[in-house]
């Protein structure tokens, strides 16, 4: 995700729909790790997170029809494969909730940090939504401006 916002994105410079619905698409990956940080692992919270997970999973796709014309081959590899790490971290956190709320004995000591995971990954989610924000709809435009 760094190297396409900061490289590709950088690069080619963003459409006016893109600058809403890349951080469109970074917030729906900031609700599922803040429903995985705030809520107990059960089989009620599980089902809603594994929705917002394949809403987010399936949103991040929007923008391929059109990125075909726009993009490098380069930026659409990428693409393919942070479509293929997208439900695998949500696979992974959704490990590490039920390990850090159930305490599955033999999983926790290759979990020994989901806590610290689950309670801070969304961190750098949030960053970068804040980061997609602010730089091509404030900063880019006050740019244009001048």
């Amino acid at each position: 995700m760094v190297i396409d916002e900061f490289y590709f994105h950088t690069q080619r410079g963003l459409q006016a729909w893109e600058r809403w619905g890349h951080p469109l698409d970074t917030l729906s990956v900031l609700v599922v790790t803040l429903w995985i940080r705030f809520s107990f692992f059960s089989p009620a919270n599980l089902i809603i997170g594994g929705a917002l997970a394949l809403f987010s999973t399936l949103l991040v796709t929007k923008d391929e029809l059109v990125h075909q014309g726009l993009c490098s081959r380069g930026e659409m590899w990428l693409h393919s494969i942070l479509f293929i790490l997208h439900p695998l971290v949500f696979l992974s956190l959704f490990a590490g909730w039920a390990v850090r709320d159930l305490g599955i004995g033999w999983l926790e000591p290759w979990w020994a940090s989901s806590g610290f995971i689950l309670n801070w990954f969304w961190v750098p989610v949030f960053f970068m939504l804040v980061h997609q924000i602010i730089y091509w709809n404030v900063w880019k435009k006050y740019q244009q401006n001048q």
